[in-house]
């Protein structure tokens, strides 16, 4: 018969003396990382202290002539609120006690800020524009600086910014040093160079020139994470009761789910989608229309391309709509006469740039060569002079292939062309174009082909949940990028996002100001469909929504990096915003936004909002200009091409010849802003409208049909 093991009386003394000890040690006041040395508190507003302690436990908070005491509830949290302050500059201590007792020091009063979005909020200060002298500059004690981190997670919301180590190495931390993540981030840090150079470029640039301009202390907390949609930075409550589309799939995929267990069903996803659609681009080639046989059909010199439609190269077809939705095979064809003088008797090479995803190329009826599955690659070509024909039609034809994603030609335009050994032969321009074989894209279904990161409300829990509490005058907002896939339904997801932010942080007068207008991309030669268009449009929708503004960033970025070095003057941008929609400044805050339109005769008059001194053009060089760029027009057949535009008292005129009876109005309408330079006098440039309310599809939408 088993016995039990007889436990001494001392045995079990022991064991009840380290439970209460443990008890003890668990029992004790705890702060969230937020409240801690160093942070700055919200001016003139009630301030929120909170923690955790043992049930009943009474906590007392000390700070700047203030004393108040509460008592832990049964979760075991605490909370009191200091009553409104005015800015003190000097630092001062706070001590919280219960049990045992805290000091916090180096307190300062002043504004606080949250930088969120993805990744252009992210940017480091380091690798922007004027970096080195800034960094170098950088000394400011009122300016206090808190980073929540990259690698913060949560299927449930959590009260803490902790640390998400079951997905430290997928989130993409592969130089993750942690005992430099403690030291950096979720600690408020005074601005120094070390502090400032790894920090956000935005959020440093809007902290020291709110600073200067208020003259009181200014606290940053960055969330942010590149990549994302803007449904991962909203609460669960707040998607389910969206009205613009049913979110019911992708909350129930992660409904408190371990980040583990999410993290494998999300792979196992996106494998069977990759699955899917590689078992589909086998199908290419043998139903090709463009091939008979194994051998090539459409390639040849002779072959009637008559029936071909034309499209503007280098570019993704998705901007023109050509391949949105679907996948296949496309063919395109370049016809141009070579100058003998060019070309006779001489080696090319054909530089094509970075074409998305497979090619063939042929020249004359000649295979150049291909490469498969290779986004990243740029295509160069050896071409023998005996390929090529002077004073003759040569034939370009490249095949592309691609499945889900976008298609064609990554390029710039310098790189598309035909190299000599002392001059090159430009291939931009009108090419024709032909389905080979076309087919619907895979669709990746109700719960889409998102990343971990990107599973709706993650970033809200893991980020924004455990800073709810945390006073905070307004936020800045660099996103957009990341919902350009359902880019129709971005403007209602704002109004619900900036909804659900001031709930959670319990402030109706939150104040809300983002950047639009990001200019990346190569200037198209005529109007397109854009979903960053739809994007730019959607940002101006919430401007009716008290205390937001707008900063719009046209002519600031760089037309072949998304990620643009000069953060400085846009955040200059954002700041005139946040002046006006957070402080009352009686300033023009923003550039010139459309109003109403009239239709006059063989013209179309817009109306803008403001207009601060005038209107006016500013061509590259920054003077002011007669010359509107930008601006397109359309009758009743709803092709848009490029318009006369002039100013006349602070309104635009727009017209063109062909046009006798215009229907609509476009302005900046294309994936680049180079090509547009309307602004007020003030410097501040126009956004995108369009007068029109035609269906323009994205992706998503397109998917959503199937």
């Amino acid at each position: 018969m088993f016995k039990l093991p007889q436990i001494s009386v001392v045995s079990i003394l022991f064991i009840t003396l380290l439970l209460s000890l443990q008890n003890r040690a668990e029992a004790v006041v705890k702060l969230p990382h937020l409240i801690s040395d160093n942070m700055v508190l919200q001016r003139n507003e009630k301030v929120r202290i909170w923690g955790w302690a043992d049930e009943g436990e009474k906590v007392t908070v000390s700070f700047n002539d203030q004393k108040h005491s509460t008592r832990a509830g049964k979760d075991r949290t605490w909370e009191i609120k200091l009553t409104p302050m005015q800015a003190n500059s000097e630092p001062q201590s706070m001590t919280i006690s219960g049990s045992n007792s805290i000091t916090l020091s180096n307190i300062l009063i002043g504004e606080v800020w949250i930088g969120s979005g993805q990744s252009n909020m992210r940017f480091a200060l380091k690798y922007a524009r004027d970096a080195d002298k800034v960094i170098d500059n950088a000394y400011h004690s009122q300016i206090r600086l808190y980073d929540v981190g990259r690698t913060i997670l949560g299927s449930t919301p959590h009260e803490e910014h902790q640390i998400t180590t079951d997905v430290d190495l997928e989130l993409g931390a592969r130089n993750f040093d942690r005992e430099v993540y403690l030291k950096t981030q979720r600690v408020w840090r005074e601005a120094t160079p070390e502090s400032v150079e790894n920090y956000s470029a935005y959020g440093y640039f809007f902290a020291r020139d709110l600073q200067r301009e208020l003259g009181v202390p200014v606290g940053m907390i960055l969330a942010a994470r590149g990549g994302t949609r803007i449904e991962g930075w909203m609460s669960q409550e707040s998607l389910a009761s969206f009205q613009h589309y049913d979110y019911t799939a992708e909350l129930e995929a992660i409904a408190g789910k371990p980040l583990r267990a999410i993290e494998r069903a999300v792979k196992e996803r996106l494998a069977a989608i990759a699955g899917k659609r590689a078992a589909q681009a086998k199908t290419f080639d043998e139903n090709d229309a463009g091939y008979q046989d194994g051998q090539p059909l459409w390639h040849d010199q002779s072959w009637d391309p008559s029936s071909w439609d034309t499209v503007w190269l280098p570019a993704l077809l998705d901007d023109f709509g050509i391949t949105t939705g679907y996948d296949g095979s496309i063919w395109l064809r370049k016809e141009f006469i070579l100058p003998r003088s060019t070309s006779n008797r001489r080696h090319a090479t054909l530089y094509l740039g970075k074409i998305d995803n497979s090619d063939e190329v042929w020249l004359n009826g000649r295979r150049l060569g291909g490469v498969e599955n290779q986004r990243g690659i740029p295509r160069e070509y050896d071409v023998h002079y005996k390929v090529l024909q002077p004073d003759a039609i040569n034939v370009l034809v490249v095949r592309i292939k691609d499945f889900g994603g976008n298609l064609g030609f990554a390029s710039k335009v310098e790189d598309f062309r035909l190299q000599f050994a002392d001059r090159e032969f430009p291939l931009a321009g009108l090419w024709q174009y032909k389905w080979g074989y076309k087919v619907k894209e895979v669709s990746p279904g109700p719960l889409g082909d998102w990343n971990l990161v990107n599973q709706v409300s993650m970033l809200y829990n893991g980020m924004i949940h455990p800073a709810r509490k945390y006073t905070v005058k307004g936020v800045i907002w660099s996103q957009g990028e990341g919902n350009s896939r359902n880019a129709h339904l971005y403007g209602e997801l704002m109004r619900a996002w900036i909804a659900d932010w001031r709930t959670q942080f319990e402030n109706p007068d939150l104040a809300f100001i983002w950047e639009s207008g990001l200019n990346y991309g190569t200037p198209q030669p005529f109007p397109i469909e854009c979903r960053e268009c739809l994007i730019r449009e959607a940002q101006t929708l919430p401007l009716d929504i008290p205390r937001t503004g707008i900063a719009i960033i046209t002519g600031l970025g760089d037309p072949e990096e998304v990620h643009f070095t000069n953060k400085q003057e846009a955040s200059q941008r954002l700041l005139r915003a946040a002046l006006a929609s957070a402080y009352g400044y009686k300033h023009v805050s923003t550039g010139p936004l459309y109003d109403s339109h009239t239709v006059t005769g063989d013209s179309i008059v817009i109306t803008f909002k403001n207009t601060g001194s005038g209107l006016t053009g500013i061509d590259t060089n920054g003077v002011y200009t007669d010359e509107l760029l930008g601006f397109a027009i359309a009758g009743s057949d709803r092709k848009f091409i490029w318009a006369n535009a002039v100013i006349e008292k602070d309104k635009v005129v727009v017209s063109h010849p062909r046009i006798k009876k215009p229907v609509a109005v476009r302005y900046l309408w294309q994936t680049s802003s180079q090509t547009s330079n309307l602004y007020n006098k003030e410097g501040l440039p126009a956004g995108s409208f369009r007068t029109d309310r035609w269906e323009v599809s994205d992706r998503w939408y397109v998917m959503q049909d199937e």
